[in-house]
C-alpha cells in the first residue's frame, strides 16, 4: 500500500507526477532548490539516537547504577504466541520531550555554593586574558604563582582536594577558602602599606572618579601629552629632513666644525703620529693625555664625535697593551671631514680674520693672501666666478687681474651653490696639502713652487708678480696688534705646555732652510709651532 509522504515532501512529489502527466507546462524556481535540498521527513523534531549525556570521571559512577536499573526493569516476561502486551505505564504513556539533556559538572554545585557564601567576589574586576594558552594547569595550589585569585582559583583547588586527596566537599571547601582568606588579607595589607608610603612622600589622595578635579586633571595630562607628541613628531620631520644632503648642505650650522677643539685636536693627533717617542709609556701617556683632553664625554675640549667613536677608542685602551700609531685615526678623519665641509664659510667668519691677525708681520700677512686669491683664481678659470667679502675681493683684484666678483643671489642653481664650497675644499687640500685654513707655511710653500722654476706646478695661476728694482720702494703697512687672549685661549695653551713638558717627545731639530731665487722664505713651520703660531702670538714674538 502506498504510503503518503509528509506534507512537506508531498508538494514536491505531487508536483513532480504533474509535470510526468503533462499536467503543468514549466518548472517553477522553488523545484530546483527543493531537489537539491530536501525538506526532512517530518516536521516533528525527534530526539537525537546519540546520547548527550558526557562520560567524564564524574559521571561514570552515575551511569554505572542508571544502567543496572534499566536493565532490572527491562526483563520481559514470555508471552504466549498470538498475544500482544499493552504498555499503559506512565512513563510509557508520556511523550519524549524535545528539549536538550542539560549538561552540568560538579564544579557547577561548587561555584554556586561560594558565590553564594561570598557574593561581592563577582563586582571584582576579572582579567580573563590568558597569556600562556595553557588550559589544564595544577590546582593542587591555590595560587599559581602569577596572576590575580578569584573564586575560580577556591573552585578548581577545592574540586581538586575532593578527587585527589579523599576530602569530603565540606572538608575541602573549608580548607580551600582557608588559603585564600590568607592571600586576601595580604593583598589588604600590600595596598594599605602602598597607600601610607605614598602619603608620606607627599602623595595626595585623588578625588572622585568623575568630580571636577579630576576631570580637569586628566584634561591637564592628555594636553601635555598633546604637546609632546607633536614635538616628537616635529624632531622626527626634521631628523628626515637633515638626513637628506642637499637639505644638511644649507641648513647645519657649521659654526663649531671650524672650533678650536678640532683645530687643536686635528694638530696634536699628528703631532702623536709624527713623534718618535723613546719608551713605550710615553706614548701611552700621551695617548690617555690625548683621549682624557679631547675624546672622553667629560673632557675639557670635547670634540663633536659620535658615541660608538668615543666608545671604540676607549675599547682600544683596554684590550691592547702597546698603544698602536693609528689609534686616533678614526677620530682624525672625522675632524677632517669636519673641517672640509664647510672650508669655504670658514673664511668668511670673524675666527678667520683673527687667527690672520696672528701672524707675525705684514709681509706674511700679504704672502697669505696671495696664496689665498691663488686659490680663488683657480677657482674663478674653471667656473668663471667667485665669491669673496669686499676686504678681501680689493686685495685679490690688485694680485690678479682676472678677477670676477659675484653674489650668492646670482647663482641660478641649488646644485652649482652646493658644488661650488665643496669643489674649493677639494681644490685647496689638493693645491695647499692641508684641510685647515692657509697659514703662514701655506703660502711660503705655495711662494716656492711657483718662484722655483724646477718645481712641478701646483696652481693653474700665473704666479705672483714680483716689484720690480726700478719702482720706489713702499714702506710696509703698520703692524696689527696681537689680539688678547681669551680664558679659552689660556687654557688651550696650558694644555700643550703640559703634552710639550709631560708627554711629548723632544723635536728633532730643524733642518737649514735652502736657498730660492727672487723669494725670501723660511721653511714650513712644525705641528707644535704652528699652534704657536694660531693662539701663541706673544711667545713668538719674545
Amino acid at each position: 500500500m502506498y504510503k503518503r509522504p509528509s506534507g512537506a515532501r508531498g508538494v514536491k512529489q505531487a508536483y513532480e507526477r504533474l509535470l510526468e502527466a503533462n499536467l503543468r507546462e514549466g518548472e517553477p524556481a522553488w523545484l530546483r532548490a527543493m531537489r537539491s535540498i530536501p525538506p526532512a521527513d517530518s516536521l516533528v523534531r525527534e530526539t537525537s539516537q546519540f546520547s548527550t549525556r558526557g562520560r567524564l570521571g564524574f559521571e561514570q559512577a552515575k551511569v554505572g547504577g542508571e544502567s543496572k536499573a534499566v536493565e532490572g526493569e527491562r526483563i520481559e516476561r514470555a508471552v504466549a504466541e498470538g498475544c500482544v502486551t499493552s504498555r499503559h505505564k506512565k512513563s510509557q504513556l508520556r511523550t519524549q520531550s524535545t528539549k536538550p539533556p542539560r549538561i552540568e559538572f560538579p564544579e557547577d554545585r561548587l561555584r554556586r555554593t561560594f558565590y553564594r557564601n561570598h557574593p561581592f567576589e563577582k563586582e571584582r574586576p576579572r582579567i580573563v586574558m590568558e597569556p600562556t594558552g595553557q588550559t589544564e594547569q595544577d590546582w593542587s595550589q591555590l595560587t599559581q604563582g602569577h596572576g590575580q585569585v578569584t573564586g575560580e582559583n577556591v573552585i578548581r583547588h577545592q574540586y581538586y582536594l575532593m578527587q585527589h586527596k579523599g576530602l569530603s566537599e565540606r572538608e575541602a571547601y573549608a580548607q580551600a577558602t582557608g588559603e585564600f582568606y590568607k592571600v586576601r588579607a595580604r593583598e589588604e595589607m600590600e595596598a594599605k602599606s602602598a597607600r601610607q608610603e605614598a602619603l608620606a612622600y607627599g602623595a595626595r589622595g585623588l578625588a572622585k572618579p568623575f568630580s571636577a578635579s579630576q576631570l580637569a586633571a586628566e584634561d591637564r595630562a592628555l594636553r601635555r601629552s598633546a604637546k609632546s607628541f607633536s614635538r616628537r613628531a616635529e624632531e622626527q620631520n626634521m631628523r628626515s629632513a637633515m638626513s637628506e644632503k642637499m637639505f644638511a648642505v644649507g641648513a647645519l650650522p657649521p659654526s663649531s666644525y671650524y672650533s678650536p677643539e678640532i683645530l687643536l685636536f686635528y694638530l696634536e693627533v699628528e703631532h702623536f703620529c709624527a713623534a718618535a717617542f723613546g719608551a713605550e709609556d710615553r706614548r701611552t701617556r700621551y695617548a690617555k693625555g690625548l683621549y682624557k683632553a679631547f675624546v672622553s664625554s667629560r673632557a675639557p675640549l670635547e670634540i663633536n664625535i659620535s658615541h660608538a667613536q668615543r666608545a671604540r677608542v676607549a675599547q682600544s685602551f683596554r684590550t691592547t697593551e702597546q698603544i698602536p700609531v693609528a689609534l686616533f685615526q678614526e677620530t682624525q678623519a672625522h675632524a677632517y671631514a669636519l673641517l672640509e665641509q664647510e672650508y669655504a664659510l670658514f673664511r668668511q667668519r670673524p675666527l678667520f680674520a683673527r687667527m690672520m691677525a696672528t701672524l707675525s708681520s705684514a709681509p706674511q700677512r700679504a704672502q697669505h693672501q696671495r696664496a689665498v686669491g691663488a686659490v680663488y683664481d683657480a677657482l674663478a678659470s674653471t667656473y668663471g666666478l667667485v665669491s669673496l667679502p669686499a676686504s678681501k675681493a680689493r686685495l685679490v683684484e690688485s694680485e690678479l687681474p682676472s678677477f670676477t666678483k659675484f653674489a650668492d643671489m646670482d647663482l641660478t642653481s641649488t646644485e652649482m651653490l652646493v658644488a661650488l664650497p665643496a669643489w674649493l675644499c677639494r681644490t685647496t687640500v689638493r693645491l695647499l696639502g692641508t684641510p685647515m685654513p692657509c697659514s703662514y707655511d701655506d703660502a711660503i710653500h705655495m711662494l716656492r713652487s711657483s718662484a722655483d722654476p724646477s718645481a712641478p706646478p701646483r696652481l693653474r695661476s700665473s704666479p705672483p708678480r714680483q716689484s720690480s728694482s726700478r719702482a720706489t720702494p713702499q714702506s710696509p703697512p703698520p703692524e696689527t696688534p696681537a689680539p688678547k687672549l681669551g680664558n679659552k685661549q689660556k687654557s688651550f695653551q696650558r694644555l700643550r705646555f703640559k703634552f710639550q713638558h709631560d708627554y711629548a717627545a723632544p723635536p728633532p731639530p730643524p733642518a737649514p732652510a735652502p736657498k730660492t731665487p727672487n723669494v725670501q722664505v723660511a721653511l714650513p713651520p712644525s705641528v707644535k709651532s704652528r699652534w704657536d703660531s694660531l693662539w701663541n702670538s706673544r711667545r713668538r714674538k719674545a
